[in-house]
């Protein structure tokens, strides 16, 4: 390609460049003469068939407040979902489990004087039961059985573990852990 070629083809890319930068000043000076604040706000306002800077301002609050309602809606069901769960032990139970399954198993490894070998898989909670001690404080005691310690002499065994915890401040109070399956 010859120099007059690429000197065409340079100003060609030039003056599409100023075009389009023209092009994006003239769409700032019709949102500024509309009344919008940015540009991106004016197109917004068209696309949804408004042409008035005030209008779209109260479109916009309208729906910021009908989100608002729609977020503290939710947070008051999820409340109310929350407090209606609290009373159930199984509910509770079941929400909690995952939470007190992080904090309890290291406590339950440490009982090991040998190895240990949880045989539920990484998704799965390591507690199956749950019980009241105390609802009022909310204080579960979580039972489950797939831990397997091994004994001096090198067997496997099989242990039921407990563990005492308070769901509201995600503390373990007490752990048991002794031989056989539930």
């Amino acid at each position: 390609m010859d120099t007059k070629a690429k000197s065409i083809g340079f100003l060609i890319l030039v003056g599409l460049w100023v075009i389009g930068w023209s092009l994006q000043k003239v769409d700032d000076l019709r949102a500024s003469w509309a009344g919008f604040p940015t540009t991106e706000d004016w197109k917004a306002a068209l696309s949804a068939g408004y042409s008035d800077n005030t209008s779209w301002s109260a479109k916009k609050a309208a729906d910021k407040a009908e989100q608002e309602y729609k977020d503290a809606l939710a947070a008051r069901l999820a409340d109310i979902e929350k407090a209606r769960c609290r009373e159930d032990v199984v509910c509770w139970g079941n929400s909690n489990k995952y939470v007190a399954g992080e904090y309890c198993k290291e406590q339950i490894q440490r009982v090991a004087k040998y190895e240990f070998e949880w045989q539920n898989s990484w998704l799965d909670s390591p507690f199956s039961r749950a019980t009241w001690i105390d609802k009022d404080k909310g204080t579960v005691l979580f039972v489950g059985d797939k831990l397997r310690l091994r004994n001096g002499f090198g067997v496997w065994e099989n242990y039921i573990y407990d563990c005492a915890f308070d769901t509201m401040t995600n503390t373990v109070i007490d752990i048991g852990v002794k031989p056989g399956r539930l």
